[in-house]
C-alpha cells in the first residue's frame, strides 16, 4: 500500500513538472520551426541565393513553416489554457511523441531527398549496373558532363554537381528529349536517394537537423490538435466558444499546406525525378485526416451554437484550397513567387 501510494506520488510530480515546462516547450517549438529552419537555410546557403532557391523548392516545408506554424503554436498555447485541467494531456501527448518518433524516423531515412539536406562539400561515391549506367549517360554535357563524374560503373556525385545541373536543367529542359529527360531524372534518383548518404562522414547539412526537429514538431503539434477536439466538451473548458475558435483557426492554417505540398508533388518532385503522382506515401494521411477532423469540427461548431455560415464558410475554403492545390498549382506559384 505504502509503494503503491509512494509511486502515485512520484508519477503526481512527474507529471505537475511537465505542466510546468509547457510554456517552455512551446517555445522552442516555435523557435526551431519558425525561425530556426529558415534561418538555418538562409544562413547555411547563402552563396549564390541557394537559400532562395530552396525556399522556392520546399515550400511545404520553410514557408509554411515561415509563415504559418507560428499562429499554430500560439493558438496551441491559448486552447490548452482553457482547459481546466490539463494534467488530462499529459498521457495522450507522451502517446503522441512515440508516434511522431516513429513518423520522423522514417520520412528521414526515406528517398528523395531535399537538397538542403546536404551540405555544400558532400560527396559521395556509387556503383550502379550498366543498364542505369547507360540511362545517365544520355544527360547531355550542357547539363552535366558525365566523362567527369563517371569512372567504370562508379559515379561520383558532389553537392555542387547536383546543384549546377539542376540549374542547368531548369534552363534547357524544353530543348532535352524525353530520353535526355529520362537519363537526368535517373540520375537525379540515385544521387537523391539516401542509401547514397547514409553511410558517408560530414555530408548531411545543419539545415537537416532543423528540417528533423521541424517535421517532429509540426507532426506532434498536429496531432495533439486531434485530442483537443475529441478529448474535451465543453464542460472540460472555461470558454468554448473561443476554445472552438482557436481550433478552427489553427486549423485553416494548416490546410494552407495542401496546396504548398500539392506544389512540391507536382513541380518540384517532377521537375527533380520526373514524378507526376499527385500524393506521395505520407501524404495519404493528412489528406484523408483533414477531411475527417473538418467533419467533426464543423459537428463541434454546430453543437456549440448552430453556426451554418461559419460551417459554409469554413467548408468553402477548405475546398477552394484544394482544388487550387491540386489544379492551378501555377497560382501557387504566382502567389509566392515560386518561379
Amino acid at each position: 500500500m505504502q509503494l503503491t501510494l509512494f509511486t502515485l506520488t512520484l508519477m503526481n510530480r512527474f507529471f505537475n513538472r511537465l505542466l510546468n515546462l509547457k510554456p517552455l516547450l512551446l517555445i522552442v517549438a516555435f523557435l526551431i520551426t519558425v525561425i530556426g529552419l529558415p534561418l538555418s537555410v538562409r544562413l547555411e546557403f547563402s552563396n549564390n541565393n541557394q537559400w532562395l532557391f530552396y525556399f522556392q523548392l520546399y515550400p511545404h516545408l520553410i514557408l509554411f513553416s515561415l509563415l504559418g506554424f507560428g499562429v499554430v503554436i500560439i493558438s496551441l498555447y491559448q486552447a490548452t489554457n482553457l482547459i481546466r485541467l490539463n494534467s488530462r494531456l499529459i498521457i495522450p501527448c507522451l502517446i503522441i511523441m512515440t508516434i511522431s518518433t516513429f513518423l520522423t524516423y522514417i520520412e528521414i531515412t526515406s528517398n528523395n531527398m531535399m537538397f538542403l539536406e546536404l551540405n555544400s562539400k558532400a560527396e559521395s561515391k556509387i556503383n550502379l549496373p550498366e543498364e542505369t549506367i547507360k540511362k545517365i549517360q544520355k544527360i547531355p554535357n550542357t547539363i552535366i558532363d558525365v566523362n567527369l563524374i563517371l569512372e567504370g560503373n562508379t559515379i561520383t556525385i558532389t553537392k555542387a554537381n547536383l546543384g549546377q545541373g539542376l540549374t542547368n536543367f531548369i534552363n534547357k529542359q524544353e530543348t532535352l528529349t524525353d530520353e535526355q529527360k529520362k537519363g537526368f531524372h535517373v540520375f537525379m534518383k540515385h544521387s537523391l536517394s539516401y542509401s547514397t548518404w547514409q553511410k558517408k562522414d560530414k555530408v548531411f547539412s545543419l539545415s537537416r537537423w532543423f528540417y528533423i526537429l521541424s517535421f517532429f514538431i509540426i507532426t506532434t503539434v498536429s496531432l495533439i490538435y486531434w485530442i483537443l477536439l475529441f478529448m474535451f466538451t465543453s464542460r472540460d473548458v472555461t470558454n468554448f466558444n473561443q476554445y472552438i475558435n482557436l481550433l478552427t483557426l489553427s486549423f485553416l492554417v494548416f490546410m494552407t499546406w495542401v496546396p504548398l505540398r500539392y506544389y512540391y508533388n507536382l513541380s518540384t518532385l517532377n521537375l527533380i525525378f520526373g514524378s507526376d503522382a499527385t500524393m506521395g506515401k505520407f501524404d495519404l494521411f493528412p489528406f484523408l485526416a483533414y477531411p475527417i477532423y473538418l467533419l467533426f469540427l464543423c459537428r463541434e461548431i454546430y453543437r456549440n451554437n448552430q453556426d451554418w455560415i461559419r460551417i459554409s464558410f469554413l467548408t468553402m475554403i477548405v475546398f477552394l484550397l484544394t482544388i487550387i492545390g491540386r489544379y492551378f498549382p501555377k497560382l501557387i506559384s504566382d502567389i509566392f513567387g515560386l518561379n
